[in-house]
């Protein structure tokens, strides 16, 4: 069980596809619902996202997550703009977000 959409690299993502069944639900609160309702007998998320909407949920104390990770990788973040706080130039906001 996973979240509709969800990418863990393309190894992983090839291996997923190949080898396990995984079903895909249109939500990460509806992913935990499914595995707490029997319907999966794993789920499929990053370990600080999980962790945080367990959380949220609160249902922390229903669901385990490995010791160890499955899929670790670096994360990269494209451009970040925002129109509200100026940025380090003085204008509020960078030639993207017009």
């Amino acid at each position: 069980m996973t979240n509709a959409g969800e990418s863990f690299g393309d190894t992983f993502d090839v291996y997923m596809a190949k080898d396990l069944t995984v079903m895909r639900a249109g939500g990460v609160d509806k992913t935990f619902a499914a595995l707490l309702a029997h319907q999966a007998d794993y789920m499929i998320i990053g370990l600080y996202p999980g962790r945080n909407e367990a959380k949220r949920l609160g249902i922390a104390d229903k669901v385990a997550f490995l010791p160890k990770a499955l899929v670790s990788a670096d994360m990269y973040v494209g451009r970040i703009c925002s129109r509200k706080f100026p940025r380090a130039n003085g204008t509020r906001s960078c030639p993207s977000c017009k």
